[in-house]
């Protein structure tokens, strides 16, 4: 097991001093890194690829077996001893920087969302209110590339495979590609003329959207938007990568003064065909082996006969009156006084929309239930996981709390937490702004018996693991270890901890 040494720093009383401590600790973490700012973004062929690895398995949340040490009510660093070797150093929505050295990435935040930085050994992904983003990556097949955007101003790409370099700026030219759902563009003088291209079909677009032609393997289309337009493909039969012959369905679409008049046959060379015609909103139709569609009035009177999911529904107007019944899909709605929907996966209930509201789900694999009252008011959600026999639940009453039961059986709760219901997944609000408003955070391991608790942002903190108690009072500056292998002790004034320097000396 690894231990680190981290420089100890003296604080004296006065927030001249407290707020230097905070920026000497803010360079401090992030030097840990590798290398400076300067070398995390350079631009060599070392340190490179295209996409940020995610890492599911290391939570945000620590297991309790680490060192924290409070600065102040807007300061703290965790080292977390380990699989993963993780670090942690936050100032609540100013700044944060995570490091788990056994998978080499770090995470850098200043004031999250505007500002981000992420690396994942030797990709990286550096963005800027969404709009200037700086990504380096390497993919599975070996090549390198460098990408840059100003979003939607300026696009950049340089690759060590000479042919997938581009660049582009709006609205000039460019030749972009693997960008904006598409394999390929290239334009001039946008909206004059634009040509893109997706897997073998081509579309050249003059004064987009409104002229284009389209050409591609078995298919071809044309269109003068709004007033007419057409798209035939015709089915063929292709061979897979283990040599199976595989069909791919063939269409036939035209439309009449969109949105007006619509007509489409599609799946056609399949076990499914469907053709659907309408005059919008007077009538339209949808007729297959599987499925009936018919609609009068659109949105007043809708009619649906699913065979293939052996049920039938009437809606009148969709989505306020709504009945189905069968094998397939039963449901009742009258919006918004009540809304009762079944079938053999899933429920979704309501009663006085939007004040209850009840989803649940179940494949055999993974079973959830959730219930809100006024959308993010109040929320209970719990997830079983079938394979590994774990469960999950958490519960927030917003802005009051949030409570949390992990699969590792780690319980959490924070007193008064305004952010984190919003963002139930999001590790980096999680981070970044639940510590910045709960006034009480408890986390305890229900199977180890470890736990930290803290009141009013470390004002107040006590610790228990296994071997070791904690209590500290003033944001940390006065602090009691009870300690059974090195003994009992108080830290005054963030002094030198006595089993850390001790354990990192071993």
């Amino acid at each position: 097991m690894k231990y680190y040494l981290k420089k100890e720093i003296i604080f004296h009383p006065g927030i001249k001093k407290y707020l230097f401590g905070i920026c000497i600790l803010s360079i401090m973490q992030f030097q840990n890194a590798s290398g400076s700012i300067f070398d995390f973004l350079s631009l060599s062929e070392e340190s490179s690829p295209q996409k940020l690895s995610s890492s599911e398995e290391y939570s945000v949340r620590f297991t309790l077996e680490h060192d924290y040490q409070a600065y102040g009510p807007w300061a703290f660093y965790q080292e977390e001893y380990n699989a993963a070797d993780q670090s942690q150093f936050t100032v609540p929505i100013l700044f944060s920087y995570n490091r788990i050295r056994d998978i080499d990435l770090m995470e850098l935040d200043f004031l999250y969302p505007i500002f981000t930085i992420d690396r994942f050994e030797k990709e990286y992904r550096l963005q800027l209110f969404q709009i200037l983003n700086w990504v380096g990556g390497q993919n599975s097949e070996g090549e390198i590339t460098k990408r840059y955007t100003l979003f939607p101003l300026l696009f950049y790409q340089e690759s060590t495979i000479p042919n997938n370099n581009y660049w582009g700026i709006m609205p000039f030219y460019g030749n972009i590609r693997n960008r904006l759902w598409r394999d390929e563009i290239n334009y001039i003088m946008l909206p004059f003329y634009v040509q893109t291209r997706k897997k073998d079909i081509i579309t050249k677009n003059y004064l987009y959207p409104f002229v284009h032609m389209r050409k591609g393997e078995h298919l071809k289309g044309w269109q003068f938007w709004p007033f007419i337009g057409q798209e035939q493909k015709e089915f063929s039969i292709c061979t897979d990568i283990w040599g199976d012959e595989v069909t791919i369905p063939g269409h036939d679409k035209r439309f009449y003064f969109w949105p007006i008049g619509i007509s489409q046959k599609t799946g056609i060379g399949s076990e499914n065909p469907e053709n659907f015609w309408g005059i919008i909103p007077f009538y339209a139709q949808m007729r297959s082996p599987n499925r009936d569609y018919s609609v009068v009035l659109w949105p007043f009177f809708n009619w649906v006969n699913d065979r293939g999911r052996a049920y039938r529904e009437w809606s009148m107007p969709y989505p306020f009156f709504v009945f189905a019944r069968g094998e397939g899909k039963t449901t009742n709605r009258v919006f918004p006084f009540f809304s009762f929907s079944s079938s053999p996966t899933q429920e979704r209930n309501f009663i006085l929309w939007p004040f209850w509201k009840e989803t649940s789900f179940d494949n055999q694999i993974i079973q959830t239930k959730r219930e809100r009252i006024l959308f993010y008011l109040y929320s209970d959600k719990e997830e079983h996981y079938t394979e590994f026999n774990k469960s999950s639940f958490r519960t927030d009453l917003w802005p009051l709390f949030s409570t949390i039961l992990t699969t590792d059986n780690i319980y959490i709760v924070d007193m008064l937490s305004p952010v984190a219901p919003l963002f139930h997944s999001n590790k980096s609000v999680a981070r970044n702004w639940t510590p910045a408003f709960s006034i009480w955070h408890l986390e305890e391991n229900r199977e180890t018996g470890s736990f930290k608790e803290s009141f009013f942002w470390n004002f107040y903190r006590h610790e228990q693991k296994q071997k070791q108690k904690r209590w500290g009072l003033f944001w940390g500056l006065i602090e009691y270890v009870k300690d059974q292998e090195h003994g009992n002790y108080w830290r005054i004034f963030y002094s030198p901890d006595r089993s850390r320097v001790k354990e990192s000396r071993k």
